[in-house]
Order: structure tokens, then sequence, then C-alpha cells
């Protein structure tokens, strides 16, 4: 499998959080916590595009053998001094494969000065 930057919507991110969850995968978000970072910054969680950098192929989950699932990084917003969050997810493979693929080309980039 290709480890490409991926790009995840509120609605993903709920979604693998919810299923990784419900699978008792190792890592998994306080949403609520992540959401409120988000808005310190002045964004709305809703309508922000998160960056998910692939970390590695998992397959283990409270010590037992289970699906293959990504372990990855969700980037948050960031200010002058640099990246103010990041979080790591067992986010399940049905989720993982659906994301798009970053498009560097496509992108606008944004200053943070």
């Amino acid at each position: 499998m290709k480890h490409e930057i991926k790009i995840m919507n509120a609605t993903q991110l709920e979604q693998a959080n919810s299923e990784a969850i419900a699978n008792n995968y190792n890592r998994t978000l306080n949403l609520g916590k992540f959401y409120e970072s988000v808005r310190k910054f002045g964004y709305d969680p809703r309508d922000v595009k998160y960056p998910v950098f692939p970390l590695i192929m998992h397959e283990r989950a409270e010590g037992k053998i289970t699906e293959p699932h990504m372990r990855v990084e969700v980037i948050g917003p960031y200010d002058d001094t640099g990246m103010v969050m990041k979080a790591v997810l067992d986010c399940p493979m049905e989720v993982y494969k659906k994301l798009s693929v970053y498009d560097y080309n496509a992108s606008e980039v944004k200053s943070i000065n």
C-alpha cells in the first residue's frame, strides 16, 4: 500500500473515531477537546479539512490481534509559532481507503503570518 498524505473532514474523523472506539483500538480521540482546540484558533471544526499522515499499519487492539488498521497522525491548525496540535488515531481501513489524497498542485498555501 502506498502511503500518501490524505485529507479527512469532520464527518470522516467522527466516523473513524467512533469505529476505533467500538473496535477497542489503542488510539482514539477526545473529539470534544480536539474540536475545542480548533475553535480556539478561530476555525469551525465542521469546515476544516484535516491532513492525515499515515504512520504504520497496525494489527493490535488491547494486546490482541485485530483486523489491520492504519495508525495516522491528524493535523490541526497552525499559528505563528508552528503546529498547534496533532493527534494520533487508529483509523479503520474501510475509512482510510476512502479518504482523498492531498493534492499539492491544487492546494492554496495560506500564510500564517
